[in-house]
This record gives C-alpha cells, structure tokens and sequence, in this order.
C-alpha cells in the first residue's frame, strides 16, 4: 500500500520516510535506506531521514548486519545451530526483524525444533501481519510436520534467487 502511496504521489517525504522503516523492520535495509534517500532528495530539512541514515552508518549497525549476513551464509550452508546462536546472540536481531526472525525459524526448522520455529514466524507476523514467507512457512510446516527437509530446501532456493536480484513475489511465485 505505502509502495502505491509513493507512486502516486512521488513528493511525499513523509510518506517515503514510512515506506524506510517499514522495510527497516522487515530487515530490508537496502530498500529502507534507498526510502530514506528519496525522502531527503524531497526535503532535506527537518527531516528524521538523514537521522535514520546516520544511524545506518554507526559501527553498532554494521556489526548488527554483518552478524545477519553471517547467520544467511551459514544456514545456506546447513550450519543451522551456528546461525541460531549467532541471531540469538542478539537479542535486537532476534526480535525486532521480520527477515531473520524468519531465518531463525528456518533453521530451527531445520534441526527439527517444529514448535520453535512455529514461534519465530508467528513474531514475525505480529511484526508485519501480511508476511508472504512468515504465513507460507506456517502454512507448510503444518501440513508437512515430519519433512523437516522440505520448507530448508525451499528456503535454499528462494536465497539463490533474491541473490539474483528477484522480488519477494517473484520468490513465492517460483515455490
């Protein structure tokens, strides 16, 4: 919907500034920061943009998102209890993101801690109610409670591909 509301209306500052931190708390913080730069191309004065740009940039959110980027190498490489000590080593990591709360519940999945892991989605819909991944690793994990193998291996999949570059629908519609 915001994504609709900045394209209608590409001059709204304030709207592009709800789309960041939609996406910052998704863990999108690519997409987040490209907001926040739109936002401050439109205004740059009294903007809390170039605050949540600035924060981006603190060593304390670096170490955050290296500490998730290695958390996704190591569960595509199957190290599962690795990743999961590494997001649960944070506790802001492991409860403030849509994105690796997800990752944590994969691979809690993974090592066959079903209910953990129907845990983790279920935080991150109350995050972002309308998840796509959140309600299909659910929506799988019941219907198919002892193929631990199955939602990883989708999972695998959907990594290579956004590494290409693909859309979250574009993931969903390749499942």
């Amino acid at each position: 919907m915001l994504e609709k509301a900045v394209i209608f209306d590409e001059s709204n500052w304030k709207a592009w500034n709800v789309l960041g931190l939609c996406r910052y708390r998704l863990g999108d913080f690519n997409k987040a920061k490209k907001a926040w730069q739109k936002s401050l191309i439109i205004n740059s004065e009294t903007n809390p943009a170039a605050r949540y740009l600035n924060d981006m940039e603190s060593d304390e959110f670096k170490s955050l998102q290296k500490q998730y980027d290695l958390a996704l190498e190591l569960a595509l490489l199957g190290k599962y209890s690795k990743a999961v000590r590494i997001i649960n080593s944070n506790k802001f990591l492991s409860s403030s993101f849509v994105y690796p709360l997800n990752l944590l519940g994969l691979c809690l999945y993974g090592r066959g801690k079903f209910r953990k892991a129907r845990s983790k989605w279920e935080m991150a819909l109350s995050l972002d109610q309308d998840n796509p991944y959140s309600t299909k690793y659910i929506a799988k994990s019941m219907r198919l409670p002892d193929n631990r193998n199955f939602l990883v291996d989708w999972w695998k999949k959907a990594f290579k591909l956004s590494k290409r570059g693909l859309r979250d629908e574009e993931l969903l519609s390749n499942s």
